[in-house]
């Protein structure tokens, strides 16, 4: 029986990660799970009521001494995985309710009859409000036109041990997870996804934090988006010569973003993904049967 890791980032969200797990134990049809928490150094304390699943196997925490984000907590989880645990497949998802546990089935059976290797979680409904649809909209829209490439899904996959090794051979798992996925393994399987609705709390993806995240994602395709952008800030710039100088603002505002491109792909860096364990403070078994 295939052994499957269910990788959770939580910042202080204790309650929504817990109710998770209640919820995976009850509505996943497989009994080999088990359960890696990543505690991004949360402020908050947390009491882990002692309970009985019937399917999942273990829940395990992973504390970091410092705060590095989402982005961070799940590189180095899977570093984390890849060197001391046994699994056929991680699964990370979010911790707040909005991945539906259900749809750990669908991965599960898409595993048994394809047998695939790394599956991904396609966005088909969404469930926040409309200008932050539109903003999503624009952020998918550009990431094609400026890459070649569509970006539909989040940190809500399916990976087997071996793509996990071809994931961290390089530093982009760094950089953007989603992305890296997508360039490691642009044919990958799918399965539908509906956005579930947050257990406790509202959403902490605020409008700055969704262009720096489609940054990012921009920046795994630096070789292809280079090229383009330049030259269509070259082209404005010689406009601006024959026409309005407005054109020369936005050939200059693009080299900018060039440059910001540039600056965010230095996190492209292998170094700071095998140096994961200095963040690492202690572990901790919550539960095992």
């Amino acid at each position: 029986m295939k052994k499957f890791l269910i990788l959770i980032p939580v910042y202080n969200d204790w309650d929504s990660v817990f109710k998770l797990i209640e919820n995976i134990d009850k509505v996943v049809n497989y009994e080999n799970i088990d359960i890696l928490i990543v505690n991004d150094a949360s402020t908050n304390r947390y009491e882990f009521e002692n309970k009985t699943f019937s399917k999942i196997q273990s829940v395990q925490v992973l504390n970091f001494s410092k705060n590095g984000g989402h982005r961070e907590a799940i590189a180095s989880g899977l570093m984390y995985c890849n060197e001391n645990l046994k699994f056929d497949y991680v699964i990370p998802m979010d911790g707040d309710g909005e991945d539906r546990p259900e749809e750990i089935n669908l991965f599960i059976k898409s595993i048994s009859e394809k047998k695939a290797d790394v599956i991904v979680a396609e966005r088909v409904k969404r469930s926040e409000n409309f200008i932050f649809k539109q903003c999503y909209n624009i952020h998918k829209l550009l990431t094609y036109l400026l890459t070649g490439s569509i970006i539909k899904f989040g940190n809500f996959t399916c990976l087997s041990s071996q793509s996990i090794k071809k994931l961290l051979s390089d530093g982009l798992v760094w950089l953007s997870f989603s992305g890296a996925v997508k360039s490691h393994f642009p044919d990958h399987d799918i399965i539908p996804s509906i956005r579930g609705v947050r257990y406790f709390g509202i959403s902490k993806m605020s409008f700055f934090k969704l262009i720096l995240h489609s940054f990012r994602i921009l920046s795994i395709f630096k070789n292809t988006l280079f090229p383009r952008v330049l030259l269509l800030a070259m082209c404005f710039l010689i406009l601006s010569f024959f026409s309005y100088l407005f054109f020369s603002f936005i050939s200059l505002g693009l080299f900018i973003f060039l440059s910001v491109i540039n600056y965010l792909y230095k996190d492209n860096d292998l170094n700071k993904l095998q140096n994961y364990k200095s963040n690492i403070k202690d572990t901790l078994n919550l539960y095992s049967r």
